[in-house]
């Protein structure tokens, strides 16, 4: 565009020339004789030049309209260039948002890789008594498959000798026989087939056992027909012969004539065939009898046997009744156990196994655990949530329960709480810490510390009220090294011998270097000296190349500082001992470990001085003293930053059981105090026999002689009521009324107690 409007510019001056050129051009004719031509040309010139002037405000307006309509054109296209960048800029953050999604799961997997191993074993393990069940089951039917085919054996090969032995005893029976034991062979043929057609499995043991009884039942019938056979043939034998008896006895009664001899012969003959017969039935009698005795305690065995198959079958299926059931708490006594029962048999009889795991139990409430694994299928929070009104209905929970999954473990966790949250009694948490009050007492030994807390945790003026407790008892002079000098979070009031981290570099290899000299007997060890290193973590980051020395030479102090009457205070914020190159765990049980609020719990999960059931009896300890100073900050309204507000720490000292104390305010321990307390000692050994005993009771009673308090004055409540000081700070306020901590035995009070 404003090439166009240059190029119409450089044609305006162009005729704008030309015409003024024309103009003067025709004012020189005037003066010669063609003055007309003049006056022509003049005339033309300025015509010329009017319309250059016209043309020219033209030729600007109409360029004024397409510049406007390029800037139209322009900031339309600027519109939506903006549209696409905020539509961008959004595709840019659900990526981002998708990047870190993604990101997310990926730290999860090496987490789900281990469950998936966890899950997997745990299968193997159910797969493996599945098979153990399934091989015993195929054991006992192939039993019983074996013993109903040797049954058919042996009923074959004794049906075939039973029916050989009559037929020799009893000739007259052999067609009899034969068709007897062919039908019993005929049985026997329909029962093999009928066992060769039943399948070999577990659920066709009924089968096996029914045709076993079938068989015995229709082989004993045939043999009772094979007995009652040989006894009729028998019967008729004794028939005949009695008739004939009979015959002659008629035919010698009808002709008069009957020879005793002849009738004593045929007597005898009839007794011994009497005799024999009843020796024969009876023998035969005893055999039936003796085999039916036989049979009978065969029928027993086996029945014995089948009995047992049925119990053992009896028992592996109730154990996998057992193993298909959800795992419950049997007994349950707890709150906790029993709404996980009736949350596991609810489910339970929507076809939703899910076992417990566990329950941490809180008294008033509890998170459960479950494993959802064995239902076959992947289970849901979500599906389980459409429950959760049904749940709280059965259960009688005051929250609404809702399933959570756990993506480290895998488990599916549930809220429940019935009960109100109890309000943490002072007298309890008394049993839990060392109170504020003995924080002097417990800590003036201390010589070599080391003190972690996270941001804001109030690791510096903690750091101070330890120093000056232990200084008040062991006089000697403090080496404050604060590479955070000049921050506004520098509550210091000890003087600062280094501002930098390379200050304490230097201080750390200096104090090395001092314990090394007294410990050779090259320097006196008679003035205690207490170093104090703060943010050493961040001075171990900014070394380049030397954190193994700096750890080396920490390592160096801690274990031989005390011993050269030297002390040492290193201050961090990780409690991981991984910060400090070249030193392990086991090298700050040397020191006392002090960790700060949510530090305690790193520090308990990290070391390697507790069991299991330490670990998990601290952590509950900390859950309920951490409860308890949270309540009583908001109670009181004190931010966790407030100098008066409630804090804790966990104390490992070497070769002590680990033990919770109560920190006391900031400013509770001053540099001002320690002057003043040294002050007061050089007082006493220069004072007389009464002054000294006056100055040693107020000392004893950390009371300020200078200024006692006078109980006429009307003032009530302006002494601590632990032990008397006026020396006090300000600490909230509660129900209206000021709040205080004394400043010498750390008792927190409220004003006119």
């Amino acid at each position: 565009m404003r090439k166009i409007e240059s190029e119409l510019n450089r044609s305006g001056d162009f005729l704008d020339v030309l015409s003024l050129g024309g103009v003067v051009l025709s004012g020189i004719l005037l003066f010669t004789p063609v003055r007309a031509v003049g006056y022509i040309g003049l005339g033309s010139g300025v015509g010329a030049f009017a319309a250059s002037v016209v043309t020219r405000k033209k030729h600007l307006q109409v360029t004024n309209r397409c510049i406007d309509a390029l800037n139209i054109e322009h900031k339309a296209s600027l519109l939506n260039k903006e549209d696409e960048i905020v539509i961008l800029t959004s595709k840019n953050a659900e990526l981002s948002h998708q990047i870190k999604n993604a990101q997310a799961d990926i730290d999860r997997l090496p987490r789900l890789a281990e469950r998936i191993e966890f899950l997997t074993h745990q299968n193997e393990l159910k797969t493996q008594q599945v098979e153990q069940v399934t091989e015993e089951l195929d054991r006992l039917i192939s039993l019983a498959r074996t013993a109903v085919e040797e049954s058919l054996d042996e009923w074959e090969t004794k049906l075939s000798s039973l029916v050989d032995t009559k037929k020799d005893q009893y000739p007259k029976l052999a067609e009899r026989l034969n068709a007897l034991l062919d039908e019993g062979q005929g049985k026997l043929k329909d029962y093999g087939n009928k066992l060769a057609q039943t399948p070999s499995k577990w659920d066709n043991l009924g089968d096996l056992l029914s045709l076993y009884y079938c068989l015995n039942d229709d082989l004993a019938n045939i043999k009772t027909k094979i007995i009652q056979a040989i006894a009729k043939l028998t019967n008729q034998q004794t028939q005949l012969e009695l008739q004939e008896v009979e015959s002659i006895l008629e035919e010698w009664q009808t002709a008069n004539l009957v020879p005793r001899d002849k009738l004593e012969h045929i007597i005898r003959n009839y007794e011994a065939a009497l005799a024999e017969f009843r020796t024969d039935f009876s023998n035969r009698f005893d055999t039936t009898h003796q085999f039916a005795l036989a049979l009978e305690g065969q029928t027993q065995d086996d029945d014995k046997f089948v009995q047992g198959v049925i119990a053992r079958m009896k028992e592996l299926e109730a154990k996998i009744y057992q193993l298909s059931k959800p795992i419950t708490y049997p007994g349950a006594t707890r709150t906790d156990m029993r709404i996980a029962n009736i949350v596991i048999s609810y489910f339970e009889r929507l076809g939703i196994i899910l076992d417990r795991a566990g329950s941490d139990y809180r008294g008033y409430e509890a998170t459960l655990e479950f494993i959802p694994d064995r239902t076959g299928r992947l289970v849901l929070a979500s599906e389980l949530n459409e429950h959760s009104e049904r749940l709280q209905g059965l259960t009688h929970v005051l929250n609404k329960p809702e399933f959570r999954l756990d993506g480290e473990t895998g488990l599916m966790t549930l809220l429940v709480r019935w009960g109100q949250k109890p309000k943490a009694d002072i007298n309890d948490i008394s049993k839990l810490w060392i109170p504020a009050a003995k924080f002097e007492q417990t800590v003036k030994g201390w010589s070599r510390v080391r003190l972690t807390g996270g941001s804001e945790s109030g690791k510096s003026p903690t750091a101070e009220n330890l120093a000056v407790a232990i200084l008040k008892h062991r006089p000697g002079i403090p080496k404050l090294y604060n590479p955070q000098y000049d921050s506004v979070k520098n509550y210091w009031t000890i003087p600062v011998v280094g501002t930098s981290h390379s200050d304490s570099e230097k201080g750390i290899a200096s104090l090395a270097t001092q314990v090394d000299l007294r410990a050779n007997g090259h320097q006196t060890r008679d003035e205690f000296e207490l170093s104090i290193f703060d943010e050493v973590d961040s001075t171990m980051s900014h070394t380049k190349g030397k954190k193994s020395v700096i750890g080396g030479n920490v390592n160096f102090i801690i274990k031989q500082a005390s011993h050269q009457n030297l002390g040492a205070i290193f201050i961090g914020q990780n409690a991981n001992v991984s910060e400090y190159p070249g030193m392990d765990r086991s090298d700050w049980n040397s020191a006392v470990n002090v960790h700060i609020g949510a530090n305690a719990y790193d520090a308990i999960t990290n070391s390697n001085r507790f069991t299991a059931e330490e670990v998990n009896k601290l952590k509950q300890t900390a859950d309920k003293i951490t409860e308890f100073c949270h309540d009583r900050n908001t109670e009181l309204g004190l931010e966790k930053t407030d100098p008066q507000a409630y804090r804790f720490a966990l104390v490992v000292e070497p070769n002590k059981k680990p033990y919770f104390i109560e920190l006391p305010a900031f400013g509770t321990y001053t540099f001002d105090q320690l002057q003043q307390h040294q002050q007061a000692a050089s007082d006493v050994e220069t004072a007389t026999p009464d002054t000294t005993t006056q100055s040693l009771e107020a000392l004893k009673n950390r009371i300020s002689t200078a200024s006692p308090l006078d109980i006429q004055s009307g003032y009530v409540g302006s002494g601590c009521p632990g032990c008397g000081s006026a020396n006090r700070v300000k600490a909230g306020r509660y129900q209206g009324r000021q709040r205080y901590q004394c400043k010498d035995c750390g008792k927190r009070y409220t004003e006119g107690e």
